[in-house]
């Protein structure tokens, strides 16, 4: 192997343990893309190359700051999960995007069904 490909994979090795909180980053982006191209179908609009573009960009940017937090925990703030913090942010807005999609093909309102259960434990719990 050239010294430029032992390079390369030193590199990468560097990235081994951020490497879940990318997958999940990018699947909870796929299954938000996938259910978006439902909605869209069932409402009877049509697919445009710039929400496709949109979901590429969106994909390439949540890995950069992934991969930025990641760096930044690891050589800077070494007491800060910088990583997990941003990977979580963005899989929990991909979450609920994805949650709101499937409420509109299914009819089914599941953000307002779960706000409503944890309001009501939180009064349950308060003894209200």
């Amino acid at each position: 192997m050239s010294k430029f490909g032992i390079f390369i994979v030193s590199m990468l090795s560097i990235l081994i343990p951020v490497q879940p909180l990318m997958v999940v980053t990018s699947i909870m982006i796929a299954m938000d893309f996938l259910t978006g191209v439902w909605k869209n179908l069932k409402k009877g609009e049509k697919f445009s190359s710039s929400k496709m573009s949109n979901t590429i960009s969106k994909m390439v940017l949540y890995q950069i700051a992934i991969l930025t937090g990641f760096l930044l925990e690891i050589y800077i703030i070494p007491i800060l999960p910088v990583s997990k913090i941003v990977a979580g942010f963005l899989a929990t807005t991909e979450f609920q995007s994805l949650i709101e999609n499937i409420g509109e093909i299914t009819g089914i309102d599941i953000w307002g069904n779960i706000k409503k259960y944890f309001v009501k434990k939180s009064d349950n719990d308060n003894g209200k």
